[in-house]
């Protein structure tokens, strides 16, 4: 068995091997955030939500779309549809274009309490959305008792006006997302059928 032709030659082995991983973190491009923007654009649920959260006490905060988008990279690049993931994609992987579109400040070399009140700032915005949209808001985050749990359960399926009301938004919302990727994939042609 004879040695491959790179590992003969040291210039071409050398760039076989792999990089050294730096400290910046990866940059996402700008076309990748336009592109879930425009996608949450053209679903037609920007309106939707922010007709729900008209007049709504506190201040407006971080625009719900960012946290969305911020949401929609965190799926994209893997690691999954949690808040953390998406703070940090938008403080430490975004380019200035995209920062100037979805209204986030530049947090490179900003210190702790900066970072901190941005991650509250996307906390608190993704708040607003679903005390607004959740037929029964209650702590999520905890195991709820059995009873507490029935409850929850039940206002998902009584026959209150408000909670009927917040259920069909909400299925709404999920509808037009769906959607809106479907006829991506048609467009493309990665449907036939």
């Amino acid at each position: 068995m004879t040695a491959p032709e790179a590992w003969r030659d040291p210039q071409k082995a050398r760039h076989c091997r792999p990089r050294p991983l730096t400290d910046a973190p990866p940059v996402i491009p700008d076309s990748k955030v336009g592109q879930l923007d425009t996608l949450l654009h053209d679903s037609g649920i920007l309106p939707l939500i922010e007709t729900e959260l008209e007049g709504r006490p506190g201040p407006d905060g971080l625009p719900v779309r960012t946290v969305l988008v911020g949401l929609l990279l965190a799926l994209h690049y893997g690691r999954g549809a949690n808040l953390a993931d998406a703070f940090r994609i938008l403080a430490d992987h975004l380019r200035p274009a995209a920062r100037s579109w979805l209204g986030v400040p530049d947090l490179t070399g900003a210190d702790t309490h900066a970072r901190l009140a941005f991650s509250r700032r996307v906390y608190r915005a993704f708040d607003r959305l679903t005390t607004a949209l959740d037929p029964h808001r209650c702590e999520r985050r905890r195991r709820l008792p059995a009873a507490e749990a029935a409850a929850i359960a039940a206002s998902w399926e009584d026959d209150d006006p408000e909670h009927v009301r917040r259920r069909a938004l909400l299925q709404e919302i999920s509808d037009r997302l769906i959607l809106v990727t479907v006829q991506l994939a048609h467009q493309r042609g990665l449907f036939t059928g």
